[in-house]
């Protein structure tokens, strides 16, 4: 986020361009729950009964899923960082949307003082 910042309070971005990058950003995130199965974690069977779970309970999908026994703290620290991995950067979102030249963003991702995410 801090790089959405940057661009907007350097006049690169709008604020409704970064509002939409950011909403294309959420809607392109794999659900944790195909992760953990994808990674072997949890079955289909399991992910079915979280989700039952979950729907007596307001908790995220990782913390019911410890609940019911089929993830220890571990496993759900490797599915979350496999998750912000496959996130797409909010630069690239940008470039695709025509919000940023990519020469620009490139030389203000070259910049010092100018954080990458």
């Amino acid at each position: 986020m801090d790089l959405a910042l940057h661009l907007l309070r350097h006049g690169f971005v709008r604020e409704r361009q970064l509002a939409e990058a950011l909403a294309i950003r959420q809607s392109e995130k794999v659900p944790f729950r195909l992760i953990a199965v994808e990674l072997g974690y949890l079955t289909p069977k399991q992910v079915c009964e979280v989700l039952i779970y979950r729907s007596q309970r307001p908790m995220r999908f990782g913390e019911a899923a410890r609940a019911l026994g089929y993830l220890d703290e571990a496993a759900v620290e490797t599915i979350l960082a496999e998750q912000r991995a496959r996130l797409p950067k909010l630069g690239d979102i940008l470039v695709r949307m025509g919000a940023i030249d990519p020469r620009t963003l490139a030389v203000e991702l070259g910049r010092p003082d100018t954080p990458t995410e």
